[in-house]
């Protein structure tokens, strides 16, 4: 099987990390190339982990694919080149923004095969029942043995979305340690960068901004070293972000919005309501970031239903599907 994937750019965000991942592993087994429609927008971090794949010019890319995986957040102009093979194409649908409310309605350009990352983005746009959460290699997040040098932390971009603000109130409330992993992209400006100053500011000994493109060893380290993992997002995340701590046996504490929760189905006690204050959750880190049963629980729940492994095995099964129904 030889399976194309078409990168819009490579920033790193959470969809486009994971179909760098997802590239990497089918690269192991099967034939793979990709094309990136933006030379611009590229991280190194991104760039560098998918060195081993080979990249090719879009046409290319169409004539030779027998599948063709949109990264998401394509935009209808760019799908548009790819209408020769369109019973082969696929998308993955990482945000309930990824299209607007004339999209939904009339369907232009949207792939034949659509999935969706979240229950709660295949609700909310009702354009997909398939569901493939973005599952964590479980063999590289796990557990290590490290001291924990910080009470609480927090993984992404600083953006508004991610709620830095929030994160930072809630540790000098709780006068916890923490790290803030993740910087300002260059393209970002004003307030964006004012966190990250407030980050920055803030840094003393026991609190530490790692910022920029952090790499993969140094996320799980600074994850091993942290008692709590916080998920404030102020919008509605596509899915179930922040796994990362949990494969790591990190107990993560959500705020209830979009698909952020659905982690959490057997641990509720670790989801907070959208318009809870800093205190309850300056309560819920105190109460629970020295359990001792919490992490095993996290892991648990990541290896039952949330491992890369599982996320594979959907995609090829679906990569199947689309070939047999494309040869009808």
């Amino acid at each position: 099987m030889k399976i194309g994937y078409v990168f819009s750019n490579l920033l790193m965000g959470g969809i486009q990390s994971f179909f760098t991942e997802i590239a990497v592993s089918f690269n192991e087994s099967k034939e793979v190339k990709y094309t990136l429609l933006d030379d611009k927008l590229a991280d190194p971090i991104l760039t560098k982990r998918i060195d081993n794949i080979e990249r090719v010019s879009k046409e290319e890319l169409l004539n030779w694919s027998d599948i063709i995986n949109f990264d998401g957040i394509i935009n209808n102009s760019d799908k548009q080149f790819f209408k020769p093979k369109w019973k082969n194409t696929l998308e993955y649908l990482g945000s309930a923004r990824s299209y607007s409310i004339f999209e939904r309605i009339f369907k232009p350009n949207l792939s034949p095969n659509i999935i969706a990352c979240s229950k709660f983005v295949s609700e909310s746009l009702k354009v997909s029942n398939q569901v493939i959460y973005n599952g964590k290699d479980t063999n590289w997040y796990k557990p290590i043995n490290l001291e924990k040098k910080y009470d609480v932390a927090i993984i992404g971009r600083m953006r508004p979305i991610k709620n830095h603000k929030l994160f930072l109130d809630i540790c000098e409330l709780g006068n916890f340690s923490f790290v803030t992993i993740g910087g300002t992209h260059r393209r970002l400006e004003g307030h964006i960068n004012d966190i990250e100053k407030m980050c920055r500011a803030k840094a003393r000994p026991g609190i530490d901004h790692v910022p920029g493109f952090v790499s993969d060893r140094e996320v799980v380290k600074l994850i091993n070293q942290s008692r709590i993992g916080l998920l404030l997002t102020t919008g509605p995340e596509g899915g179930p972000a922040g796994a990362e701590f949990m494969s790591c046996g990190v107990p993560l504490i959500v705020r209830d919005t979009g698909g952020s929760a659905e982690l959490h189905e057997e641990l509720q006690e670790l989801v907070v309501p959208y318009n809870a204050p800093p205190d309850i959750y300056v309560g819920k880190i105190k109460k629970y970031m020295n359990d001792q049963e919490l992490p095993k629980r996290a892991r648990d729940t990541i290896l039952q239903k949330y491992s890369r492994d599982k996320t594979i095995s959907q995609f090829d099964d679906l990569y199947n599907n689309i070939l047999i129904k494309s040869k009808k």
